[in-house]
């Protein structure tokens, strides 16, 4: 670095800058579902019987007859959902009802602009200092629901992104013997979500302006695609996210033998505020129109009668959802020193050992009273079974100063993360080498990691208040009209045992038993030079993920010793049959019905017997989000792979690089979010879900190379010495890359949460529940097509 006469860093300073400018449009390539013209008009001709539900009545219609001609008159519309009628497109692909229309959305524009820069300064010719510091601008778009629309319908939001790093490294050789270098880092992310369709007054959502996630669902087919943003009407979510690091390295060197020491500490910081669920969401089913036959054997019964959309035009509500958001402020701290000795036993084998232990402190937040949780050993006063016993499950939040706290303000930390390290290179010739190595790795995860676990999303705004009615899995709508009820805002809620009750928003936390995800590597391996500048090597690679997040031990799924209860337990748990069901297992009667406690006759009015029989009775099963435990750490994942490479160093004008890697990915959990990876199809029996990865690639293949255009000066064509010779025509070079990846695993999925009577309908008279339906197409799986089903999803090639 030379300033003239400001400052003369030349031999001692050096910098360098840089800038990147990308721009990607991508014009969507989607179909969606929307209703026909005719359907927009109540004719429902196209798609099947639709009925009339209860609590609806207008000209002289009574609920359970079917509407004539499948028509709904225009009189019996609600007026909200004939609001939205003009922004439905009609289809442009003719005869379908499915797939029936493009996207209607143009061009979609991702802009990036990064720059950075470094400075080297040598203070002397022992000491230097390195500075780095970068800034990324990064804005993408982001569909929600498949919703491609271009009007409020849309399921439209930007994604703002912004990156920052600063880095500050001193070196020092103090002796010819030893080396230390020190160093901080600060990084931060700004990281946001804004709903693109703002100000947009609707009336079923009180104080609101973005439009409810409106969502189609139920058993008969043709559903339109879900509309909005998010699952409940997100608005905006902004999440800031910190992280600083401090590290001292020494690296002494003896003789044959060279150690390396120090520490590396992390703070890492996330103020967090999503407002994911402020807007509201509806949920309307194709059970409500339906002719409510739960017989599978009927020639018409729920799965093919009524629509989900037919129910939105009368307004007829099934589900509703929203909650408000507070921010979450949490933290969590590590440090981890470590050793490696690395020593030449003879002039052919070295050998190296090493342990790193890593010192993670639970994250923590600072405003711990609002990191609510599920306590499944707590007592809830809200859930007393009618011989007077309180339900075990209830709610209790971190925090020490509270009567109903959890007495902890974070999970108790480990101090058994110590990762060995141990490798060994022996030379069997000057041209051969024999290497290997094995490796401890602890992974961020577990009760150390916050973001990963989505700690603020569902722990930290259960205080902030929700108003949610379930699904009724019925013919009967439990949210009812929403032209008469308006979804509020909900209101800032105290702490009490029973606030999750009839819900499913609490999560699990515990303070004791949360694992520490690790990862042992290990590999064994052969280089060979080889005539002409040719370098072969062959390794394997093996990698073995354990307490990896999962999802393997559903807190509230069903006993498949309930099973012999068949289509039953798809029946309103108030239905005769249902009830009888409930008094031969020896329930009590509360109100002169056999419940599992008292008050479930107000949380639970139209759920299905099956919601009275899970472990938690007072909270739904474990699906779609519900009740989850985001710290379940009990997945397994399995590496192996041969990796060969083969090399030409550069001579006579040419290299080349050609890699290959054969591997196979085995795993019960594929997601780096528990809250992603889908709910184990039966807990009870957890070897059904071992199957190849999604992330699975069988063959791996890449050619790369340089050659160097033989003209110009010293080459064998147009070597002349002059300018156009040497500064021209010399000097080119031809470089190329090639790549083959075999496809990863694709999943055949299957609508409905088991055990579920729709299900069990399907496997006829070979299975009688989805558990043995399960293990049935399993076993065909394994057989014919070399895969396995993992929860509800076949994974074939």
């Amino acid at each position: 670095m030379y300033l003239g006469k400001l400052y003369d860093g030349r031999n001692r300073t050096f910098w360098h800058a840089t800038s990147e400018w990308y721009t990607f449009n991508q014009q969507p390539s989607v179909t969606m579902n929307v209703p026909t013209a005719l359907a927009k008009q109540g004719n429902f001709s196209e798609y099947g019987p639709i009925y009339v539900p209860q609590g609806v009545s207008c000209n002289g219609l009574k609920p359970g007859q079917e509407f004539p001609n499948d028509t709904i008159p225009q009189s019996c519309f609600s007026p909200l959902a004939s609001s939205l009628l003009s922004q439905i497109p009609d289809p442009t692909i003719p005869g379908q009802l499915t797939n029936n229309i493009n996207s209607q959305i143009g061009v979609l524009q991702t802009r990036q602009t990064s720059w950075g820069f470094t400075v080297d300064h040598n203070i002397n010719d022992k000491q230097s200092i390195h500075y780095s510091q970068w800034r990324d601008i990064y804005n993408t778009p982001q569909i929600d629901n498949k919703a491609y629309f271009n009007n409020e319908l849309s399921g439209l939001k930007s994604e703002p992104r912004l990156g920052s790093g600063f880095f500050l490294t001193y070196l020092n050789t103090v002796t010819p013997n030893l080396v230390v270098t020190a160093g901080v880092g600060w990084l931060g992310e700004l990281n946001d979500e804004i709903n693109q369709h703002q100000n947009v007054n609707f009336g079923s959502v009180a104080n609101s302006n973005v439009l409810p996630t409106i969502s189609f669902n139920g058993l008969a087919p043709n559903e339109p695609t879900n509309w909005g943003v998010n699952n409940a009407g997100e608005t905006e979510s902004i999440n800031r996210k910190l992280g600083v690091a401090i590290a001292n390295n020494y690296i002494y060197t003896r003789g044959r033998q060279t150690i390396t020491f120090g520490f590396e500490a992390r703070r890492a910081f996330q103020d967090d505020h999503e407002c994911v669920s402020c807007g509201g969401a509806f949920g309307f089913s194709s059970l409500t129109t339906s002719n409510g036959n739960v017989d599978q054997g009927a020639a018409q019964n729920e799965n093919n009668t009524g629509n989900a959309f037919a129910s939105f035009l009368l307004g007829q509500a099934d589900s509703s959802f929203r909650q408000q958001a507070l921010e979450t402020k949490l933290r969590n701290f590590s440090i981890s020193p470590y050793v490696m000795d690395n020593i030449k036993i003879t002039p052919r084998l070295t050998l190296s050992a090493g342990l790193r232990w890593d010192i993670l402190q639970p994250f923590t937040a600072l405003n711990n009273n609002n990191i609510v949780f599920l306590n499944p050993n707590l007592p809830n006063a809200g859930a007393v079974s009618p011989n007077g016993t309180q339900l075990l499950g209830a709610a209790t939040s971190l925090g020490t100063n509270c009567p109903l706290c959890a007495g902890f303000n974070r999970a108790t930390m480990s101090f058994k993360n110590v990762g060995p390290r141990v490798g060994f290179a022996y030379q069997v010739n000057p041209k051969t080498v024999v290497l290997g190595g094995f490796a401890v790795i602890f992974l961020d995860g577990g009760a150390y990691e916050f973001g990963t676990n989505k700690v603020a999303l569902n722990y930290g705004s259960i205080l902030a208040g929700t108003n949610q009615v379930n699904s009724s899995g019925t013919n009967v709508a439990s949210y009812g009209s929403w032209d008469a009820t308006q979804l509020p805002v909900p209101t800032n809620s105290a702490l009490t045992r029973t606030i999750g009750n009839g819900s499913g928003i609490l999560h699990v936390f515990q303070q004791n038993g949360i694992a520490q995800p690790y990862s042992q590597m290990y590999n064994l391996g052969i280089q060979r030079e080889l005539p002409w500048n040719l370098f072969l090597s062959a390794s394997y690679v093996g990698n073995h993920g354990v307490h990896l997040p999962s999802a393997l031990n559903p807190t509230n799924q069903l006993n498949p010793q309930f099973l012999s209860l068949g289509q039953t337990l798809g029946l309103s748990w108030t239905d005769p049959a249902a009830q009888a069901a409930l008094r031969s297992l020896g329930f009590g009667t509360a109100g002169g019905l056999y419940t599992p406690y008292a008050n479930f006759i107000n949380d639970f009015p139209t759920q299905t017997l099956s919601q009275a029989l899970v472990e938690f009775p007072q909270f739904l099963p474990t699906s779609n989000g519900n009740t989850l435990n985001n710290f379940d750490t009990n997945g397994v994942s399995i590496y192996n792979a041969l990796q060969v490479q083969f090399q030409k160093r550069f001579t006579n004008g040419l290299s080349f690089l050609t890699s290959y890697t054969l591997s196979r990915t085995m795993s019960n959990a594929d997601e780096g979010f528990s809250v992603n990876t889908p709910t184990t199809l039966n807990k009870f029996n957890q070897n059904a879900e071992w199957a190849v990865s999604t992330a699975d690639q069988t063959h791996l293949l890449s050619i790369s190379g340089v050659y160097e255009l033989p003209f110009g000066k010293g080459k064998a064509f147009l070597g002349g010495h002059g300018f156009v010779s040497r500064q021209i025509i010399g000097g080119w070079q031809l470089s190329g890359v090639f790549q083959y990846e075999s496809g990863t695993p694709f999943g055949i999925t299957a609508s409905g949460s088991p055990p579920d009577r729709r299900q069990q309908s399907q496997c006829g008279s070979r299975c009688s529940s989805a558990f043995e339906l399960q293990e049935l197409l399993s076993q065909q799986a394994r057989l014919q097509y070399g895969c396995l089903l993992r929860s509800r999803s076949l994974c074939c090639r």
